[in-house]
């Protein structure tokens, strides 16, 4: 699913996040976006979503201006929105209706044995994983990733980024990092971006370096 961003300005109070900023990400694409605290990864997805609307500007996915919010992506944010009153089943069953589903995307975050617990039962990488889980359990041609692994172990996270990385061949995917090395495990684009929009570097995965992405953060 293509997403289209032209000359959108987003503000909040006197702060600028985005200014007059444009942005194509091609069907298919698997792009990390990078930048330093106050750049606006997070807006980005959330106008995305249609859970900010610019100013000014427009933006479409797959073709369609986006108006409102829409269950047609999936999503796993940094806080894991996972809702405490439900089970990780039930909160999983909210990306997909499909029991195969569930089950087959748990045992990818290997999260099955918790299934039929509490959110306030399990541990918070526990829950970061389910969030995941119910992104990947839709049948959403285009996912969007806030930092969806920085509260798991090391070793965990490493294999959930190659069965991420699997899972998504095909779909469109935002993911949100900190974590260069992630860059190179998973994606096929980086942008890392600067205050007010600024893109300061946006170039396929295998024509940079650790050393340039690193070098275009601390601009």
């Amino acid at each position: 699913m293509q997403i289209e961003i032209e000359n959108i300005n987003i503000a909040f109070d006197a702060k600028t996040i985005y200014r007059n900023f444009s942005l194509n990400i091609n069907e298919g694409e698997f792009v990390c976006v990078l930048g330093k605290s106050g750049t606006g990864k997070t807006v980005l997805l959330n106008s995305i979503l249609g859970n900010v609307k610019p100013s000014s500007g427009t933006i479409k996915v797959g073709g369609k201006i986006v108006e409102r919010p829409t269950k047609k992506i999936g999503v796993a944010y940094q806080d894991f929105s996972i809702l405490p009153w439900m089970t990780l089943r039930q909160n999983i069953r909210l990306g997909s209706a499909k029991e195969e589903n569930i089950e087959r995307f748990a045992e990818v975050m290997k999260i099955t044995q918790y299934l039929d617990m509490l959110p306030k039962e399990v541990s918070i990488g526990t829950k970061q994983r389910a969030s995941i889980a119910r992104a990947l359990s839709s049948d959403a041609n285009l996912i969007l990733m806030d930092e969806p692994l920085c509260s798991v172990d090391a070793i965990t996270s490493r294999q959930i980024r190659e069965d991420i990385k699997g899972i998504c061949q095909g779909r469109t995917v935002v993911y949100i990092t900190h974590d260069i090395r992630e860059v190179f495990e998973l994606s096929s684009r980086v942008i890392c971006l600067g205050y007010e929009g600024k893109i300061v570097l946006d170039c396929p995965t295998d024509q940079t370096s650790y050393e340039q992405i690193l070098t275009k953060l601390n601009e």
